[in-house]
């Protein structure tokens, strides 16, 4: 998805009004007068709320990672005003209504499939679309009118005297007559700019060979990021596919069950990639790999090899040993056995348990699968 920008205008916070219903009158709020805003105009580029939520998460990494803006909405950093219209293909764009000052990126979507939906079912019923300003209720999830747009355009701007126009080059227009604090080259600016989101994201899935989904999580938080390269960093061996698997796997796992940041964990990017160590060398089963994981997040302090050794959680290797688990989960289970040559697939998931729950989680689930087959294959 392309988006086109407008405009871009710098504004200064000129206070607010806060209306006291109650007592019938109103205060004027000045703390925050004189603060530099930055407004971005877009061109009608997006086709659903989904597109335009997209684009206001990027745009926040995008602002972050230049720190212009921490891009807080809940704190007033950020805020949306969304223009919503629709019309048929081939037809110009519709009479257009505004959502004003939207806080966070769910009402964004929410307050345009509403309006979506408000301007369908006027135009279906022979109405009109009024062009105006509306707010959006989290509560009842609907847009409230605030005011008719129509009545309400006049929306000067006028020069300020003390600011000179400022002249933008590029290197192969720059006046070799000005100094380089004179004049504002755009080449320059742009070589110092640190890396986009887009170049990030390019770089995990394209150069280490992430998926989409795992470059996405980690490009939105920086703290995960900062994590995920601390492991690499401490082991450069490990490959960055596996690294993120158990990362979003059993790691993030935890933290969400203890309602911590990533920013918050205290087990230490340099023993997680031990962990993931013994995963990469087959040491371990992804199934031991979760328990581990488990284990050393609530405060095991041995080094993963030692828990291994004490838990006898070795990955097992004997081919012999994983054929009689098998073996033994066919005997004991007819029913699932049955039912799988039935055509049941589910009941097959209730054989591999057994075996798992047998071996204690340390044996390959493949090749549990591909034994397992092959036992059934030759059931009478």
């Amino acid at each position: 998805m392309s988006v086109g920008i407008i405009q871009l205008q710098l504004e200064q916070d000129s206070g607010k009004s806060l209306h006291d219903e109650d007592n019938q009158h109103t205060l004027v709020d000045l703390n925050r007068a004189g603060i530099a805003l930055m407004e971005i105009v877009t061109a009608p580029d997006m086709s659903d709320s989904e597109e335009a939520a997209a684009l206001v998460k990027e745009l926040q990494l995008v602002l972050q990672a230049i720190d212009t803006c921490n891009c807080k909405m809940e704190e007033g950093s950020l805020r949306v005003d969304a223009n919503v219209s629709i019309h048929r293909p081939g037809e110009p764009l519709g009479v257009r209504t505004e959502v004003k000052n939207l806080n966070s990126i769910r009402f964004v979507a929410k307050a345009i499939n509403y309006e979506i939906a408000e301007h369908k079912r006027i135009l279906e019923s022979g109405g009109v679309i009024v062009n105006e300003t509306k707010s959006f209720d989290f509560k009842t999830g609907k847009t409230v009118s605030m005011r008719d747009k129509e009545m309400k355009q006049d929306y000067r701007f006028m020069p300020e005297p003390n600011l000179p126009p400022l002249r933008v080059y590029d290197n192969s227009d720059f006046p070799t007559t000005k100094k380089s604090s004179q004049a504002i080259n755009i080449d320059t600016l742009r070589a110092a700019l640190p890396v986009l989101p887009a170049e990030k994201r390019h770089h995990l899935v394209h150069q280490q060979g992430l998926s989409v989904a795992h470059a996405l999580m980690l490009v939105a938080d920086d703290d995960l990021m900062q994590y995920y390269n601390s492991v690499l960093a401490a082991s450069p061996h490990l490959t960055p596919k596996l690294v993120m698997s158990v990362l979003a796997t059993d790691l993030l796992a935890c933290l969400y069950k203890a309602k911590l940041a990533i920013s918050d964990c205290y087990l230490l990017p340099r023993l997680f990639a031990e962990v993931c160590s013994l995963l990469q060398a087959e040491a371990i089963t992804t199934t031991t790999t979760t328990k581990l994981i488990q284990l050393m997040f609530n405060g095991e302090t041995l080094p993963p090899a030692d828990i291994i050794e004490n838990y006898e959680w070795h990955k097992i290797t004997d081919r012999a040993e994983i054929q009689r688990h098998c073996e033994e989960a066919v005997e004991r289970n007819p029913k699932a056995v049955r039912k799988y040559r039935e055509g049941k697939p589910r009941y097959f998931t209730k054989l591999v348990y057994h075996v798992q729950t047998k071996s204690n989680g340390c044996t390959d689930p493949l090749v549990v699968t591909e034994i397992l087959k092959k036992l059934i294959s030759e059931v009478s």
